[in-house]
């Protein structure tokens, strides 16, 4: 198992099964927010598709600082960029919605282990806020059924999505050079 940054803080944890398929990278995959377990990793996916997924969450690194929005209570910040971002309604925040690039806020790699998440940062000049939430049901679990919420220093989300990313398109290359695509 590889583990870049810290689970105390965040981390990326991604290991590749044991037969995992060549550049499919099938493997397992999640981060960890504040101690907290944030994707299904036991289920697997393609680490190929996380890559994929990754760069664009990459590209926005550093990319991320809105004063505005910063300053929002919790539950008004998920609910404004989940909304602005997921298209549920959209009443009072299409005219924003146009003029901001709302996508750059939504840190996760569209896989299937994050299906039942939502996970939003957004930086001020001096630290990030992590807005993450479960969007099912759960019972008896360290998972809270509302929003959580979580502080970093500035830059540490995009060093180690910075890391985790680099690590897979190793692998990935290594494997698109021995299949000799």
């Amino acid at each position: 198992m590889e583990i870049f940054g810290e689970k105390s803080l965040f981390a990326i944890c991604f290991e590749l099964d044991q037969y995992y398929g060549g550049s499919w990278l099938f493997g397992k995959f999640c981060y960890w927010i504040d101690g907290v377990q944030v994707g299904k990793y036991e289920l697997g996916t393609s680490l190929r598709d996380v890559l994929f997924t990754l760069t664009s969450v990459v590209k926005d690194n550093s990319h991320r600082q809105h004063s505005s929005l910063f300053k929002l209570p919790t539950d008004e910040l998920f609910n404004r960029l989940s909304i602005a971002l997921y298209g549920e309604d959209t009443q009072g925040y299409e005219e924003i919605s146009t003029k901001e690039m709302w996508a750059r806020f939504d840190v996760l790699p569209r896989v299937d282990v994050f299906d039942n998440w939502k996970v939003f940062m957004v930086d001020s000049s001096e630290k990030s806020r992590l807005l993450y939430k479960y969007l099912e049901h759960v019972e008896e679990t360290e998972i809270e059924k509302g929003v959580s919420e979580f502080h970093l220093p500035l830059g540490v989300f995009d060093r180690v999505i910075h890391s985790a990313h680099t690590a897979l398109n190793n692998i990935y290359e290594e494997e698109i050079r021995k299949e000799g695509i």
